[in-house]
């Protein structure tokens, strides 16, 4: 997760000393989404896999190639000279990390470059995992979410409201895998809950 915090703090520090009028909220969101795609690249090819020769499945060349539009559209807007790269072999002290970011011609260029790094998930043991049951499934940002809600009338919760998938979405953006909930009903009564990335 630094490494990624560490890519925003660059580029607004590059914003600032080549003098652009560029919002540090787009910076952020550049970089989550480089962090989202760079997990899902990871999840296709984890720690110990390499992708052999150029031949990729269809979903990393899908992930790959949004990843590059993606630097190629933000570095037109902003002027700034990005390159990516995929990491074929993982950096040690960058575990989880397909991705890395190189800026041309300044400290973070290939001797140095940004790694986005996915998160680092605990695998959870099966008594754990069954006791974790959830009533509600959803999907937000491509993951599968399982959600409860309890109190005297959350059985007629059946789907989330949009404030509550807004906050999920947020919370997924910040790193978080689970999290509370307050979803509130037709007649303004709030109950609470929970979700977790499945």
């Amino acid at each position: 997760m630094e490494s990624n915090l560490l890519a925003v703090a660059v580029l607004c520090w590059l914003s600032i000393t080549r003098e652009r009028a560029f919002q540090p909220a787009a910076i952020a969101s550049f970089v989550a989404r480089l962090y989202e795609l760079n997990a899902g690249l990871f999840k296709l090819a984890p720690t110990g896999t390499r992708t052999p020769g150029g031949i990729w499945q269809k979903e990393e060349e899908f992930l790959y190639a949004q990843a590059q539009n993606l630097v190629s559209i933000f570095g037109r807007n902003t002027g700034f000279p990005l390159a990516l790269y995929y990491n074929a072999d993982i950096p040690e002290q960058h575990p989880r990390s397909r991705l890395r970011l190189e800026i041309v011609g300044t400290a973070n260029d290939h001797r140095q470059p940004l790694y986005l790094q996915a998160e680092q998930v605990q695998a959870a043991d099966t008594a754990d995992a069954e006791e974790k049951k959830y009533a509600h499934e959803t999907e937000v940002l491509q993951h599968r979410i399982g959600w409860n809600v309890w109190g005297e009338g959350s059985e007629e919760i059946d789907e989330l409201d949009s404030a509550s998938s807004d906050h999920i979405d947020s919370q997924i953006r910040y790193g978080f895998s689970e999290g509370e909930l307050n979803i509130s009903d037709n007649d303004g009564n709030t109950y609470r809950g929970y979700w977790e990335i499945l």
